[in-house]
């Protein structure tokens, strides 16, 4: 009797094991518990910056954890603001004009403007299946893996097209990504973080710049990485940090389609002022025939893109690989 009662003791833990196994295999961890936070930790704090830089442009302040998020935008008003000799900083939609000519080699596109919407900083799961829900053609960078966001290559697998955000230096931006390049890189050095990078993603053909206005603004360091990409047949994809930029330079020496952002979208994290960057963006688009706009995965972002739909009247959003097929 008493070996009776033991192996139904055991039959019942069993039992309960099994079902609480289960129950933890239909959820995915593969985002860490201390990250899964991070968006809506930004996304919730105040911030009243605005791409119209002035000397008010502020941040969220930044936690060790959450510290990339609007990095982009913070190192072009930090490049902006030491660029301008008398401190006077640019605004947004003038900075535009001021950059080189962004129809370099480009052929004539079909008549139907096109919209490219790329989301930074993609990095855990959760955020992938935000993207998702949204089902728009959403181009989504990853980050290259590393110990703080491990699976960011196995979530782009399965992705139809994505990008990889490639960490480069940056004037001033103290929460860098591990293995970000510098300037002074070797080209060996730099081809080992290729590899590396195209190890993780095999079918990358576009990559954009996490950071990197001193970076793209080193004319040797870029043509390195960019020489590099282009005989990987990887497109590099310029996030403009800086005005100084030597890319379009590069572009007409080294014979490739200069594609670069023109607006982001969630400089300033309240739904309203994103859907106005929206809209830049589709005006644009008319008038020039593309656009290409770069946000972030936050909340405010998301519920924007939402609500997009209504106003794409006229305008066909695309991949980025698609708006490449139209101009080169």
């Amino acid at each position: 009797m008493k070996k009776l009662n033991i192996s139904l003791f055991v039959i019942f833990f069993t039992i309960i094991f099994l079902l609480v196994f289960f129950i933890f295999s239909l959820f995915d961890f593969d985002d860490k518990k201390e990250n899964v936070v991070v968006s809506d930790q930004i996304s919730n704090q105040k911030n009243n910056s605005t791409i119209d830089i002035d000397s008010n442009f502020s941040y969220p302040k930044l936690s060790s954890v959450g510290g990339n998020y609007l990095s982009e935008i913070k190192d072009l008003h930090d490049s902006l603001k030491m660029e301008n000799s008398n401190n006077e900083l640019v605004s947004a939609d003038e900075f535009h004009f001021l950059e080189p000519d962004t129809n370099i080699n480009l052929k004539k596109i079909d008549d139907t403007p096109k919209l490219v919407i790329i989301i930074d900083d993609v990095s855990f799961k959760y955020q992938v299946r935000q993207i998702h829900k949204l089902n728009l053609p959403i181009t989504m960078s990853f980050f290259p893996p590393d110990k703080r966001h491990p699976n960011t290559a196995k979530f782009a697998k399965k992705e139809k097209m994505y990008m990889v955000h490639f960490p480069l230096e940056a004037i001033n931006f103290h929460h860098e990504e591990i293995d970000t390049l510098h300037v002074g890189d070797s080209f060996q050095k730099i081809k080992k973080r290729v590899d590396f990078i195209l190890e993780q993603f095999p079918n990358l053909k576009f990559t954009n710049n996490h950071t990197g206005s001193k970076f793209t603004s080193n004319y040797r360091s870029m043509k390195n990485l960019i020489t590099i990409l282009q005989s990987k047949g990887v497109l590099f994809v310029d996030s403009v940090t800086t005005a100084k930029t030597v890319v379009p330079i590069l572009a007409k020496e080294l014979n490739f389609v200069y594609l670069r952002r023109d607006i982001f979208i969630d400089n300033e994290l309240k739904v309203n002022k994103i859907l106005k960057q929206l809209k830049k963006a589709i005006k644009l688009a008319k008038k020039r025939g593309y656009a290409i706009v770069i946000g972030h995965p936050h909340k405010a972002t998301l519920k924007a893109l939402s609500q997009i739909k209504p106003y794409l009247t006229g305008i066909k959003l695309v991949y980025i690989n698609e708006l490449y097929d139209s101009l080169k």
